[in-house]
């Protein structure tokens, strides 16, 4: 059946006041209101997304990115043979972009804050063309209050960009199979390699793509629609380069990831979104959405949702663990639409209070917790920490690391707080830098009592939790150096992890 995709004459959806949907042909003119879905679920997330976007600071993650993308092109490149192979191009992308605009907090999470708002108004243009207006405005406005958008999607790493083209493919795909000419489905490859290039295992989308293809075919029996596979296996081509690369990586790229468990597949809902009471209503709603939706466009959308997730998890339990909830975020879009039916069919409770009661729901119980990721994101204050050292240091100083994530955030900071040149401690068990060796970590100082030596005081920047052992008694390669030459003079406690000044033990008499 014809979809409202771009035609002046279109189909419009509507639900009977017997509860059953039906679909009703109608003439329905392209106006303003058309965008107003898509205006709403941006300037939702943007606004969301915007409040207090630089008050946690940088977690390490955005360290890496911030650390790649202020690299050559040439550097970004050896970086991706040893390390971040499948993520290298957003690492590109970032550095053309702080080239211009910098690399200030706000300009590091503003392209995520940009690509995750577009992608939740396409949530909303979604929505209104497969159900639709107001459909659409009440799943972006949803899919803007879910606290996990605010805290991974507006991070600096890609996993707004991988919500936005995921969102744009899936919306290619219905205007594809609508339109099967060769022009519609290059843009949906497009989409599909742009979605591959920034996160591989995104992919997993393709498998719902697919299976919505073929029940098209079923109904139409249109043999164009089999340019989808066409389509789906060019984008693959083009990622398998960065696929042979990425394979190479696995085991010190997703060494971490752990293989699902019971417990794993339990907490599906909670560790994608962030929030059990958010998850359940969600998922609630979408099941609700069986009784008011059309069975096709319930099942195709339950399709997008779901097939991502089981394919991860499937792999991860037969395979190589790569199941990380935050990998599959996009799902929220769909899901946030299928949440939306039951709020906005037609019964005897008016569209509006059924949906101003769920969003108040909604953002009454993630009221607490987009107040938290706008404090800490569970990384070690390296902000605090320069601050500290800016106040506290002296010329001569040097600096050490117990985690090597906090290197690049931590320099960042100093020069972000006006250190001058000489309040900036040196990096003293460097050997070799980390573009030196296409790296994330540098290489030490093979004999650190000799590189420490003349040094008389240390910063020693550690990710230990707070509640753990002092910073002498901590698993440090460099840990007999420190004992031998220092003493603790003073720590500061900064979220999960802690800064200690280290001064230097005085010199027996005598001695040389």
């Amino acid at each position: 059946m014809p979809r409202e995709l771009g035609a002046v004459t279109t189909t419009a959806r509507t639900i009977e006041p017997t509860g059953q949907p039906v679909y009703v042909t109608a003439p329905v003119q392209h106006t303003r209101r058309a965008w107003l879905p898509f205006l709403v679920g941006t300037a939702a997330m943007l606004s969301i997304g915007g409040y207090k976007l630089t008050s946690a600071p940088l977690h390490w993650d955005e360290g890496a990115t911030l650390s790649a993308a202020s690299r050559s092109i040439p550097e970004i490149f050896r970086l991706a043979q040893n390390l971040d192979a499948l993520i290298a191009p957003y690492y590109v992308l970032m550095h053309f972009w702080i080239a211009v605009f910098g690399d200030s907090d706000l300009a590091l999470r503003l392209p995520s804050l940009l690509a995750t708002s577009i992608g939740v108004g396409l949530v909303g243009e979604l929505g209104r063309r497969l159900i639709g207006p107001a459909a659409g405005i009440v799943a972006g406005l949803l899919c803007a209050i879910l606290p996990v958008l605010s805290f991974h999607g507006l991070q600096a790493r890609p996993y707004g960009f991988v919500f936005l083209f995921t969102m744009l493919a899936t919306i290619a795909l219905y205007r594809a199979i609508d339109r099967p000419s060769w022009l519609h489905w290059t843009g949906y490859a497009a989409c599909l390699l742009a979605t591959g290039l920034l996160q591989l295992t995104s992919l997993s989308v393709v498998a719902a793509h697919l299976a919505i293809v073929a029940l098209g075919w079923y109904r139409s029996r249109d043999r164009r629609l089999f340019r989808a596979l066409v389509s789906a296996a060019a984008a693959v081509v083009f990622l398998l380069p960065l696929l042979a690369v990425g394979m190479k990586q696995r085991d010190t790229q997703l060494n971490w990831v752990q293989s699902p468990t019971w417990e794993t597949w339990r907490a599906v809902p909670e560790d994608l979104t962030l929030h059990a009471p958010a998850a359940y209503l969600l998922v609630g709603l979408a099941l609700a959405a069986a009784a008011v939706m059309a069975r096709r466009i319930y099942l195709e959308l339950a399709l997008i949702v779901a097939a991502p997730i089981l394919i991860l998890l499937i792999v991860s339990m037969l395979g190589s663990p790569v199941w990380v909830a935050r990998y599959a975020m996009f799902v929220l879009g769909p899901l946030s639409i299928l949440a939306a039916a039951p709020l906005t069919a037609k019964t005897s409770v008016p569209v509006a209070v059924r949906s101003l009661v769920a969003l108040g729901l909604l953002a009454g119980t993630t009221s607490a917790y987009h107040q938290e990721i706008r404090v800490s994101r569970g990384a070690t204050d390296t902000k605090a920490m320069a601050e500290v050292i800016v106040t506290n240091g002296k010329p001569g100083d040097g600096v050490v690391f117990g985690d090597y994530t906090n290197r690049p955030t931590l320099f960042h900071y100093l020069k972000r707080v006006g250190a001058r040149p000489e309040q900036i401690p040196r990096d003293v068990l460097v050997a070799q830098s980390e573009v030196e060796i296409g790296d994330f970590n540098v290489r030490s100082c093979p004999d650190a009592a000799a590189c420490l030596r003349g040094v008389p005081r240390l910063w020693l920047a550690t990710t230990n939790s707070v509640d753990g052992p002092a910073p002498l008694e901590r698993d440090n390669p460099h840990l007999a150096a420190f004992k031998a030459g220092y003493d603790v003079a003073q720590e500061w406690d900064m979220g999960p992890g802690r800064l200690t000044l280290l001064v230097a033990k005085p010199v027996a008499e005598g001695g040389g």
